[in-house]
């Protein structure tokens, strides 16, 4: 059964995009589709598995590096 996660992150700046990545093993990294705002739902992931998942913002000035890893089980 596909199960989904929230995901919110601390506003990088006023104008930023935020690029969104998820692993099930810390070294294969899916891309989700990019937000203009510090949140989103990833859907289509499957329920009992651990996920992790990371985010970066984009601004004019360029790319920032990517947040801590956080680690969720999928319900």
């Amino acid at each position: 059964m596909p199960g989904s996660v929230k995901l919110a992150a601390k506003a990088m700046a006023t104008r930023a995009s935020y690029e969104w990545q998820y692993s099930t093993d810390q070294k294969t990294w899916t891309h989700a589709p990019s937000s203009l705002q510090a949140k989103t739902v990833i859907t289509g992931l499957t329920s009992g598995t651990t996920v992790y998942f990371r985010v970066r913002g984009v601004t004019k000035a360029g790319e920032g590096a990517y947040s801590q890893i956080v680690q969720i089980l999928v319900s």
